[in-house]
């Protein structure tokens, strides 16, 4: 096999496992409130594709703005690193379900 083709075939499988993982996530509690970290960022963008039709009540919380300005009724502006804020956002919102996918997107060593 040629490079290229390995590396298309890497490209799908990777893309059918994070659909099947994405579809069995939306399907763990239908109807319930979602509280979404990382929301924003292209796995979590993906995610509310998938998902965000199935809940009741859906909340990104993210310190960056949606990429799709469809997802911007859904995102609170929030930085997970603040404690405080974080806790509190929870607690308001009452979720079902919680899932964290925020991440750093620097390559800074020393923090």
């Amino acid at each position: 096999m040629n490079a290229t083709y390995e590396s298309s075939q890497s490209t799908l499988i990777a893309h059918a496992w994070k659909v099947t993982f994405l579809a069995q996530v939306a399907d763990m509690e239908r109807g319930g409130r979602l509280f979404l970290t990382g929301g924003s960022g292209f796995i979590g963008t993906n995610f509310l594709d998938a998902c965000a039709d199935r809940y009741q009540s859906v909340m990104n919380y993210d310190i960056s703005e949606p990429l799709r300005s469809s997802h911007r009724k859904y995102w609170k502006a929030g930085d997970i690193m603040q404690r405080e804020q974080l806790f509190r956002a929870i607690q308001e919102f009452g979720p079902d379900v919680v899932i964290h996918l925020a991440a750093r997107t620097d390559c800074d060593e020393e923090t």
